[in-house]
């Protein structure tokens, strides 16, 4: 794979010249806008207090660019007929997508959240759970409902507001869910879900029934006072909560050099004292195994761990807004 950056204008220079260095080196550089690092095959969770935290955490990945696993990769044991489900969840988030991004820009939706380069990173993790476990989305986790049952049909009568939708219209498109499911609905004020799924893991920790919660966010969010604090109570109190962090890059139009000096999201994981791992959220298989790992370090060893996965968002940050303006 090619070492040539694909970046925005005014960041292209300094970008390149790290990427260059990365070049040098002989090693691969993953191309996310939120971090660069080195891709590894090794799938590895960093522990504080016992391991050495690197100047940049290594981006686990399984296949590469082509579709070719790389070097070492150890692919999940998968059957063949979940491989074919989840890859038919993928399309058929992407479809979804595009039929309903056209019904709001003809003003029939007041507006829709696209998941478009993202699908990966919620079926792949959503497909990692157990049906009880408890998934706290955002607004880009359609690929996880979708995985849970929640249909087309369902999730159609949600974004137009029609008789058939479950909230009555009480509820924004896309902000969609099924307690039945073990799926909660989403919230529009950005982190409310974060801590929320601390409380749910905690409680699931007392019933003792090997379960857990998960939580996505973006890494805009994470700039949210609720994201820290949740991170701090659940590795206190050791709920076994997976905190999936998305990072495409831009938190509507805010590019993360106007977020963040540090290595990305990773980081902050260790520094609350939780296992940590960057995964190319790009590569289902990668995030699956990502996930089915983190699910264990929560469950059999009462711990828990968080999640950033580098990805990148195809498109503005809503179907209204126009995608040049939102890369900033």
């Amino acid at each position: 794979t090619s070492c040539a950056p694909m970046l925005g204008s005014r960041r292209a220079a300094s970008a390149a010249r790290r990427l260059a260095r990365g070049c040098a080196s002989g090693a691969e550089l993953s191309r996310f806008v939120g971090a660069r690092s080195e891709y590894t095959p090794e799938l590895r969770y960093l522990y504080p207090h016992a391991d050495a935290v690197p100047p940049a955490f290594p981006c686990f990945r399984l296949i590469d660019d082509n579709g070719v696993p790389v070097e070492g990769a150890a692919l999940p044991d998968i059957a063949p007929a979940v491989m074919r489900r989840m890859q038919q969840t993928m399309v058929k988030v992407s479809e979804f997508d595009k039929v309903f991004n056209e019904a709001q820009r003809q003003g029939r939706l007041s507006f829709y959240f696209t998941n478009r380069g993202e699908e990966a990173c919620s079926v792949g993790s959503g497909a990692a759970l157990r049906d009880d476990d408890w998934v706290w989305p955002q607004y880009r986790e359609l690929g996880a409902t979708f995985w849970r049952g929640y249909t087309i049909e369902e999730a159609a009568n949600q974004c137009c507001h029609n008789e058939l939708d479950a909230t009555k219209g009480r509820q924004l498109p896309m902000h969609i869910g099924s307690p039945e499911k073990h799926l909660m609905y989403v919230k529009s004020n950005l982190g409310q879900q974060v801590p929320a799924a601390n409380g749910a893991a905690y409680a699931m920790k007392l019933q003792r029934k090997g379960r857990c919660s998960i939580t996505y966010f973006g890494e805009g969010c994470a700039s949210e006072g609720d994201i820290p604090s949740a991170l701090n109570i659940a590795s206190v109190h050791g709920c076994p909560t997976i905190f999936f962090c998305r990072n495409n890059g831009y938190a509507i139009s805010t590019h993360t050099d106007d977020q963040y000096k540090s290595d990305g999201i990773a980081p902050r994981g260790v520094a609350f004292g939780m296992p940590t791992i960057r995964v190319d959220g790009n590569d289902l298989l990668a995030v699956y195994a990502a996930t089915r790992a983190a699910r264990r370090i929560a469950v059999e060893e009462g711990k828990p761990a968080l999640i950033e996965a580098m990805t990148y968002r195809i498109g503005a940050e809503i179907a209204r807004d126009c995608p040049r303006w939102a890369r900033g």
